[in-house]
């Protein structure tokens, strides 16, 4: 005995008999590639501005950022640190600082621009060759030192 499998409950359903008309299947399928095409032409042009725009723009972010400068005495190099306003070892780092008197100059990313904050990462990270933990510290242009450590921070300006 033979069994029928009903097409009623199967999930295969034939199409509409409008549908079936080959020249509408060949409109739709060029019309999909058409906007296929578009987005990926559009994309490409995209990724190719944001190319020039970091080439030209964002060679020296972090020259551009709004620092905030705190005086005190001078050490060799200067120190600078990049924080975060809501992080407490950011906020620990710069009091530490403070209380030491030294002289540096800080900034928040978070407060700053969406654009310019990721650029600034970007360029933070290509330095570190990996995700910054923040706070950063630089002192001079060739210590860098990411994440706080009270001893290695105190180590590296020489305090």
């Amino acid at each position: 005995m033979v069994s029928r499998v009903s097409t009623r409950f199967s999930g295969f359903r034939p199409p509409p008999s409008n549908r079936t008309d080959p020249t509408a299947f060949a409109l739709a399928a060029i019309g999909v590639r058409l906007f296929i095409y578009d987005r990926f032409r559009y994309t490409m042009g995209a990724m190719r501005n944001l190319k020039d725009r970091k080439d030209d723009k964002h060679d020296n972010v972090l020259d551009q950022l709004p620092y905030e400068h705190i005086t005190g005495r001078r050490t060799e190099n200067p120190v600078t640190v990049y924080a975060l306003s809501t992080c407490a070892f950011c906020r620990k780092a710069i009091e530490m600082l403070e209380q030491e008197g030294i002289e540096f100059s800080y900034v928040y990313l978070d407060r700053l621009d969406p654009e310019l904050k990721r650029a600034a990462k970007d360029q933070l990270r290509a330095r570190f060759e990996s995700l910054p933990v923040f706070p950063v510290l630089l002192v001079g242009e060739e210590a860098a030192l990411s994440g706080y450590s009270e001893n290695k921070w105190r180590q590296i300006i020489g305090i």
